[in-house]
Order: C-alpha cells, then sequence, then structure tokens
C-alpha cells in the first residue's frame, strides 16, 4: 500500500459521509499521514491481541559489545522500533537456546540470578546484559531485538488490516477535528 492508495480511499469514504468534501481535503489527509501512522502503530503496539502486535513487529540486528548494546542508531532507519515498546522487547542471541529475561533496572543485574540464562535491563534505547556465566562484560555479540515499530514507509506494510486501521484512522481524525492545513496553507479557525 501506498500513503496515496491511503489517502484515496479516506477521501472516498469522507465523500460517503459528506458530499461536502472535496478535492481540497485530499492534500491535508497527506499532512495528517505522520500523526496517522504513530497513532495505528500505537494501537497496534498495544493491542491485547498478539495476533494484532504481531502485525507490526520485526527483528533488528543489535551488536553487543562488552555486554551493552545501543539501539539508537536502528532509531534512524526506515520503519524504526517504536521506542516506548523497547522495554518489552525480545532478545535472543545465538549462543542462548532462550530469550534473554528482562529485570527491573541495571543494578539488578548485579543480584544473584539462576546461571544459564542472560539478563538484560533497558534504559533508554541501550540495553545492559549479564551473561549466562553471570559476567557483566563477557557478553560480544550480535543479538536478535523483536518488538514493535514506527510505520515510516507504508510500502513495506502488506497487511489488510493495518491498511483498514489507517483509513479508519484518517476519517475519524477528518470528522472530529480541523485537519492539518497542507504546506503552504493557512489553517482554518
Amino acid at each position: 500500500m501506498t500513503e496515496n492508495e491511503i489517502v484515496t480511499r479516506a477521501y472516498e469514504a469522507l465523500r460517503l459521509l459528506s458530499a461536502a468534501v472535496g478535492e481540497s481535503h485530499i492534500p491535508r489527509l497527506h499532512a495528517s499521514l505522520p500523526v496517522v501512522r504513530q497513532r495505528v502503530s500505537w494501537r497496534v503496539a498495544e493491542s491485547d491481541d498478539e495476533q494484532v502486535r504481531n502485525l507490526l513487529r520485526k527483528s533488528y540486528a543489535l551488536t553487543v559489545t562488552a555486554n551493552i548494546g545501543d539501539a539508537s542508531a536502528l532509531m534512524a532507519g526506515v520503519n524504526p522500533p517504536l521506542a516506548e515498546t523497547l522495554e518489552r522487547a525480545e532478545i535472543r542471541f545465538p549462543s542462548s537456546l532462550y530469550a534473554s529475561t528482562k529485570v527491573a533496572d541495571r543494578a539488578s543485574l548485579s543480584m544473584d540470578w539462576p546461571a544459564g540464562y542472560i539478563y538484560h535491563a533497558v534504559e533508554g534505547t541501550v540495553f545492559y546484559f549479564r551473561n549466562f556465566d553471570g559476567l557483566l562484560d563477557s557478553l560480544t555479540e550480535e543479538a536478535q531485538l523483536v518488538t514493535n515499530y514506527l510505520m515510516t514507509d507504508l510500502t513495506t506494510v502488506t497487511h489488510r488490516q493495518i491498511e483498514t486501521m489507517m483509513i479508519d484512522e484518517l476519517v475519524t481524525a477528518a470528522t472530529k477535528a480541523p485537519m492539518p492545513a497542507a504546506h503552504g496553507e493557512e489553517r482554518a479557525a
């Protein structure tokens, strides 16, 4: 799906609701897309239904050196991790049969934990690990970070349910509040 397809379908839905909706709404619908992408990404990530949450989940390579993995570089890419979901991310290492277990905070990594598992704490976009040998500086490996993402490139999203949510959110935004002005257009009071 493309942004133009989403906007066109939202525009058509608005036209069914009101004949007063004209082509001048199209640039405003486009201007609303960044907020709508974020809202839909959040709705999916916060869903009680695991199948819905999985619609916008993906795996990222996280380089861990001396038990520290910084995901900040991932935040600048296409469809970056949704920052607020990093706390719930699943982290897997090739050297372990189990996903890393999250602990309350970085200080908790020094507590007595059962051996044979990897533990982690998150501070912003930085992950701190305790290796399965109990050491806090011996893990240097590429991990897989699996979490929800913020849709920035709609052409990579192929789920009909997401497309429908985007259209619904655009229509709702257009009918509930004044829409953002298009580039170069003054916002109506």
